[in-house]
């Protein structure tokens, strides 16, 4: 059974603990390695100071990437508040274009999402990793029920194309 691995906290302000951040996360994707665990990382970029520096963000993305290939593991990085999607895809399309070990988890509460999706897909470049995920949030679909309409819509998109097009992980608390 595989697992992904993650440290809570985000908001980091600053580029000293966002090094720290980015030091823990380096330590467990060692001992992902050493001790062959079956698992990937998943971070979220305001937690390794997106806001104190996007392109410091950037390579701390790029060298956890990096340690997540050479332990055999993979880098998710996940979507946060809505007014982190535009900077967050971009992060992504900057370490897929140099690491095939990095995918991005998208939320079906985002009203944007589908059209997100979408983009990813028709890019040019590795074929995208996405997560989807139900969540509820500011700039989102208020009702439950809407939300898990467009996971469902999302879910199906993706699973008729061929793998080489997108290979979704999905996560929900909805059974059905």
């Amino acid at each position: 059974m595989g697992s992904i691995l993650t440290e809570l906290g985000e908001q980091v302000t600053n580029r000293a603990e966002a090094a720290a951040v980015r030091d823990h996360y380096l330590g467990v994707l060692e001992k992902i390695q050493r001790r062959k665990i079956p698992a990937h990382v998943s971070i979220k970029l305001t937690h390794l100071g997106l806001e104190a520096s996007q392109e410091g963000c950037v390579q701390d993305v790029l060298k956890l990437a990096a340690r997540a290939e050479q332990a055999r593991s993979f880098l998710w990085i996940d979507m946060e508040e809505s007014r982190y999607v535009d900077a967050t895809l971009e992060v992504y399309r900057r370490a897929k274009a140099e690491w095939p070990n990095v995918g991005v988890c998208l939320q079906a509460y985002l009203y944007r999402t589908a059209k997100d999706l979408e983009g990813l897909l028709t890019s040019p470049g590795d074929s995208p990793r996405q997560r989807r995920v139900q969540r509820a949030g500011g700039r989102a679909m208020p009702r439950k029920r809407d939300v898990d309409a467009n996971y469902r819509q999302l879910a199906s998109g993706c699973l008729p194309r061929p793998a080489a097009a997108a290979k979704p992980v999905f996560g929900t608390h909805d059974l059905r």
